[in-house]
């Protein structure tokens, strides 16, 4: 069966070539979702989106902030689930164990791991940046 899936507005086509159902099914939140079908707030909350292309364009980052988070963490490119799996952890160790403000964990992270040894040069970054 072919599966639509819409991210930040584009629309990509997927497959699942049994036409069952699997264990490796998907829920895209596009900013389309957020403004409009989500309710509640986000009261001065940070958010990290794990996966690829999070942060490629701001539109689901400014939905969320509409929404009241203070910060969105996420992706520029395509990046593989062991280098976000490791580096959103050093990322929350220095947060919330060495108390550092997203901005300066995220500089610390950018020394400690070099984007061109990760995959597609992935850069992990931050919304709004100020």
């Amino acid at each position: 069966s072919t599966v639509h899936i819409l991210v930040n507005e584009t629309e990509y086509l997927g497959t699942n070539p049994n036409g069952t159902k699997s264990d490796n099914e998907y829920f895209v939140i596009t900013p389309k979702f957020v403004k409009e079908s989500m309710v509640g707030k986000f009261p001065e909350t940070v958010i990290l989106l794990g996966g690829s292309y999070t942060l490629e364009n701001d539109s689901l980052a400014k939905s969320l902030i509409d929404r009241g988070a203070a910060t969105i963490v996420g992706w520029d490119t395509d990046v593989s689930m062991s280098d976000s799996d490791k580096i959103i952890l050093a990322l929350l160790e220095n947060i919330l164990i060495d108390s550092l403000e997203v901005s300066s964990a995220i500089e610390l992270i950018a020394e400690e791991f070099d984007s061109k040894n990760l995959y597609n040069n992935a850069t992990l970054s931050y919304y709004p940046r100020h």
